[in-house]
């Protein structure tokens, strides 16, 4: 079926679009992140107040549903602008709402408050990270968790903890004596850190069910999935725009054949996973039977194809496309890393067949 945007969805697209241009163009995004000059960009979502969109509004949120999250995440995919905030206060945002604490959710999208999900980026929330928790007090060493800003800001940490009825216990902990080692990844875009924290008090939300934390796993699958999808529409657009301009025997390589052919792979893609993206948030928002086949589709698809995307990007931007000081690197790098972020394609294809049918082989974790 066809998703048709509402006048709202759109006007947010553009506003976005519009924001990230005038306030995060890539030439800054670039200095940012390769050399750490210029400004700080990590804390744009959080000042623009993109936290809370998708977020109920008695959780604190701006309102609106996956749909309106996954054009979010598809704009800063598109302007590879950093997107920490999102892996760390939004979700935990979630989670809380999730747990029952409305009024912690509304704590965690204030930037200033600096709540941070305690998660591994490269696994599915249903397959959190093992914390050790045993009288009161949690001992914690987990790699690659998104944080909002400099390691300093991260005052608060939510984390799921598995119970024994296959669901989870929601945990607040305090990161004032956490441990925090940055992590040099291709993607410099998402500033990551190792968190170590030992013996740290707990203080226990609530629970959340087997079947939410699923939910919000298929949520970050379509959110991963869409934000790729925007940095492969750069990719895309700034080739088409390349080869009509670059000359070769005095007429632009665009006119041959064989780069003709490249761009139009390079379109098929793109076009299957918008697709595929748009109709699993549509899914999720209406509580669709098929949703979180439709979410396993969307993040599969997106790792196993937009690679090849980024590849022909790269193949056919010729030897500019290899240097430091060219842009398509930031976007190339986002896709490599959003190919991992809430697991792997394979992990993905294991939730498929299992909904499927096909196989009553355990999903694998990452």
């Amino acid at each position: 079926m066809r998703v048709t945007l509402t006048d709202e969805q759109e006007f947010l697209r553009e506003a976005v679009h519009g924001t990230i241009e005038r306030h995060a163009p890539l030439a800054a995004i670039r200095r940012w992140a390769l050399n750490r000059e210029g400004d700080d960009l990590s804390g744009l979502v959080g000042e623009q107040g993109w936290l809370g969109i998708g977020v109920a509004e008695d959780a604190g949120g701006e309102g609106g549903g996956v749909v309106e999250r996954a054009l979010v995440a598809e704009e800063l995919g598109h302007g590879s602008v950093p997107d920490a905030p999102l892996w760390s206060a939004t979700l935990a945002a979630l989670v809380l709402a999730g747990a029952g604490d409305a009024a912690g959710a509304e704590t965690a999208l204030d930037p200033d408050a600096a709540v941070a999900l305690l998660a591994d980026a490269r696994r599915p929330l249903d397959r959190p990270v093992a914390i050790d928790v045993a009288g009161g007090s949690a001992t914690v060493d987990v790699d690659f968790v998104p944080l909002p800003g400099a390691p300093a800001a991260a005052t608060t940490f939510v984390a799921l903890v598995a119970d024994d009825a296959g669901g989870f216990t929601v945990v607040r902990i305090p990161g004032a004596g956490a441990t925090l080692t940055p992590r040099v990844l291709t993607d410099h875009t998402r500033p990551l850190y190792r968190v170590t924290l030992a013996d740290a008090a707990v203080e226990e939300v609530g629970p959340l069910s087997a079947a939410q934390a699923e939910r919000l796993t298929a949520e970050v699958a379509v959110l991963v999935a869409a934000d790729a999808l925007g940095a492969a529409q750069w990719l895309l657009d700034t080739t088409v725009a390349y080869v009509k301009e670059r000359k070769q025997f005095g007429v632009a390589v665009g006119s041959f054949q064989a780069v003709k052919h490249y761009a139009a792979q390079m379109v098929v893609p793109i076009e299957a996973t918008r697709a595929a993206v748009s109709y699993a948030a549509w899914a999720l928002d209406e509580g669709e039977d098929d949703a979180l086949l439709h979410a396993w589709i969307a993040k599969a698809y997106a790792a196993d194809n937009l690679n090849d995307v980024a590849d022909k990007a790269l193949f056919l931007h010729g030897a500019i496309g290899y240097t430091w000081e060219h842009d398509l690197q930031l976007p190339f790098k986002r896709i490599r890393a959003d190919a991992r972020i809430g697991g792997s394609a394979a992990s993905y294809h294991d939730r498929v067949a299992a909904l499927a049918g096909l196989t009553t082989t355990p999903v694998t974790a990452g």
